[in-house]
């Protein structure tokens, strides 16, 4: 969706389904035991978080 233009990066939706999206990916690669990939996607999700928090403490 960033990509088409549809959502901006520091959009709340944008950074809520990054979000999502990598908590859900981090929990399925626990489920299979692929450790690289969860460490992988809970960074991501972390960071995500962080800049989620961000954007609303700016508005």
């Amino acid at each position: 969706m960033n990509l088409a233009g549809k959502w901006r990066e520091d959009s709340v939706v944008y950074l809520a389904a990054n979000v999502l999206g990598s908590a859900l990916s981090a929990y399925a690669s626990y489920m299979i035991a692929y450790l690289p990939f969860v460490v992988l996607e809970l960074t991501w999700c972390a960071v995500s978080a962080i800049k989620l928090t961000t954007v609303f403490r700016k508005s």
